[in-house]
């Protein structure tokens, strides 16, 4: 009895450490999202407020008027967007938080999507998206560094056996008659 209740008790605490491990992955992909979000607001805020200061001088006092109104239109609106963020952030990181610790037994399948862009055979862009699919028939997408989803997934791998990794048309075509179908039997 004393060897089930400690392996137990390692069990638990190997999948703390491994959640832990993924959702510090899954923050530093929500961060730097954010800290995108911001640096375009914050761009956005600065040549509002330049334009602001300058318009006066290069155009006459009704049209510099309606232009500086405009203009701080275009400043409350950047000042939204941080805030809505910045309010994002949090939210996101409540729910991913929620779901690996609360409800993890509804992720169904997890793969990830990965597309290059590659004008005259030159690598322009690269694009990872990270997909979980949930049990309700929604899924979650998340922009992520390649590296970062291997790790993840590896993490995720230990912590929900359950769950079926890896994208295929078949796995596809599963999901779309049930969800349920994808479950392995542990």
């Amino acid at each position: 009895m004393l060897i089930d209740f400690t392996s137990s008790l390692f069990f638990r605490y190997f999948c703390l450490v491994v959640v832990s491990d993924a959702l510090y992955l899954i923050k530093k992909a929500l961060k730097r999202q954010k800290q995108i979000k911001l640096l375009v607001c914050g761009l956005l805020l600065l040549l509002a407020v330049v334009g602001v200061f300058y318009v006066p001088y290069l155009l006459e006092f009704w049209q510099a008027l309606g232009v500086s109104f405009i203009l701080g239109i275009v400043i409350f609106i950047a000042l939204q967007l941080m805030r809505n963020a910045q309010k994002l952030y949090g939210q996101e990181m409540r729910f991913w938080t929620w779901l690996f610790h609360k409800n993890a037994d509804n992720i169904v399948w997890i793969y990830y999507f990965k597309v290059e862009n590659m004008p005259f055979g030159v690598q322009f862009n690269q694009q990872t998206t990270l997909f979980v699919h949930l049990l309700n028939g929604e899924y979650l997408s998340l922009r992520m560094a390649e590296s970062d989803i291997v790790l993840l997934m590896n993490l995720m791998r230990a912590f929900l056996p359950n769950t079926t990794f890896g994208y295929s048309a078949h796995k596809k075509q599963l999901y779309d008659i049930s969800p349920d179908l994808l479950r392995k039997e542990s």
